[in-house]
């Protein structure tokens, strides 16, 4: 398959989309993808935000009381962080969890390669590329600019459900869960069980173990 041919099937059957890539795996199309789409987003975001506001909110201290002296983060400064932790969670992200799959596969006897490993965390992953296209829709028609990034994500446990404070010790987490990763992680249990030809239940533990773990923890932290 080509990458059109692939993403529609991934999209539309799955299992015929990772079987071509058990065969010929390639990543580069959606980790590039997601990479430009998300880093565009963040310019737009920082082009049409409301900058003082913006500053205001990220710098108030969390019981709300006002402070004599507080610190201004400058526009640079808040780029930068916007496109370094971008680069950590897409490009570090799909690293950590090919590892886990290469090694998860060592031990139950799925020895594929690491580049295949990447290929189905990277095509797994697609459904999540409308998140950084909506982000950048809100944004447009936001008229005052008065939006947090983490707000954008429309799709999010918090935005859809819970609707918590930037000062709650959940937003962060209600914030990064979006309606969309079950999808995600839906297609890697599908790409799993071909690859593999075991059952639903094997590939659907071996898929969803390093997320149960992760966001586990972080329930755990913010709980205690």
């Amino acid at each position: 398959m080509n990458t059109t041919q692939l993403t529609w099937s991934l999209l539309l059957q799955p299992e015929q989309a990772f079987a071509s890539l058990r065969a010929q795996p390639r990543y580069a199309f959606p980790l590039l993808l997601m990479l430009g789409l998300t880093l565009a987003a963040i310019g737009l975001y920082f082009s049409q935000v409301d900058l003082p506001w913006l500053q205001s909110q990220l710098m108030a201290p969390p019981d709300g009381r006002p402070q004599d002296a507080m610190p201004v983060l400058s526009l640079k400064m808040l780029v930068v962080t916007s496109v370094l932790s971008t680069l950590i969670a897409v490009l570090g992200g799909r690293l950590l969890e090919s590892g886990y799959y290469f090694l998860a596969g060592r031990v139950t006897r799925m020895e594929f390669p690491f580049s295949q490993w990447l290929a189905l965390a990277c095509w797994a992953s697609l459904p999540l590329l409308l998140l950084p296209l909506l982000s950048a829709g809100l944004m447009l028609l936001s008229p005052d600019g008065q939006l947090l990034q983490e707000q954008l994500n429309a799709l999010s446990l918090n935005e859809l459900l819970f609707q918590l404070p930037p000062q709650s010790p959940w937003f962060g987490l209600l914030s990064s869960l979006s309606v969309l990763h079950p999808w995600s992680w839906w297609l890697s249990a599908v790409g799993v069980k071909t690859w593999s030809g075991r059952g639903w239940g094997f590939s659907l533990a071996f898929a969803l173990a390093p997320w149960v773990v992760v966001y586990g923890l972080w329930a755990l932290v913010v709980g205690l």
